[in-house]
């Protein structure tokens, strides 16, 4: 998060009806660890908008010692941090998606 910082990104899903667009953009609040994105989508078919929606989401981002002391506090002990969806795959300061394994202690 840091280091790929959000920005503004658009994506176009070709349909057989039609296209959905999707347009992101996103603010970061270091100081608190939190990611608020924002998503703009558009529903087309032949050309004419069907619909729209606006949606809005904050996110707090966790560091590997935050998740390791959080789990440890709840009775669990990390087994396994890896990048999302190959967990075999280390994360590292590029990855914005991780899955994590834990044990009950």
């Amino acid at each position: 998060m840091l280091v790929q910082r959000p920005s503004e990104r658009i994506k176009i899903i070709d349909l057989p009806s039609g296209q959905v667009i999707r347009a992101a953009s996103g603010d970061l609040d270091a100081r608190y660890d939190v990611c608020v994105v924002r998503y703009h989508l558009w529903r087309l078919e032949d050309g004419n908008l069907q619909s729209q929606v606006r949606e809005q989401h904050r996110m707090r981002y966790f560091f590997g010692p935050e998740l390791e002391m959080f789990l440890g506090g709840a009775g669990f002990e990390l087994v396994r941090l890896g990048a999302f969806p190959v967990l075999e795959q280390e994360a590292n300061d590029q990855t914005w998606d991780v899955a994590l394994v834990a044990r009950a202690t």
